[in-house]
């Protein structure tokens, strides 16, 4: 999933809430690259100055670990459902539109 920073969004957000023809407009809005989420464990590792380490779980034992934390079951089953759906289906990155 390409990160997107909230300064970017709220920027996007105020141009569309005070500009003229947005009204009932849709905007598909992401980061500049897509990262993994290993890959965003790592580069928040480096700005921190320590490591940040991502542990990949099945999905049978994260549905386990979350329904044992109290999850309900159909939060669950949706979680895991738009995880797998990241993976079959990766995003992409929109058009760029720099400051």
């Amino acid at each position: 999933m390409p990160p997107l920073h909230e300064r970017d969004l709220a920027a996007v957000a105020v141009h569309a809430l005070v500009g003229d023809g947005h009204n009932g407009a849709i905007y598909e809005l992401t980061g500049p690259e897509i990262l993994t989420q290993a890959e965003q464990a790592s580069i928040i590792g480096e700005v921190i100055g320590r490591p940040v380490h991502w542990e990949e779980t099945s999905p049978q034992t994260a549905r386990q670990q979350m329904l044992t934390q109290g999850w309900p079951p159909a939060a669950v089953d949706g979680s895991l459902q738009a995880q797998a759906k990241m993976v079959t289906e990766p995003s992409t990155t929109t058009r760029r539109r720099e400051r």
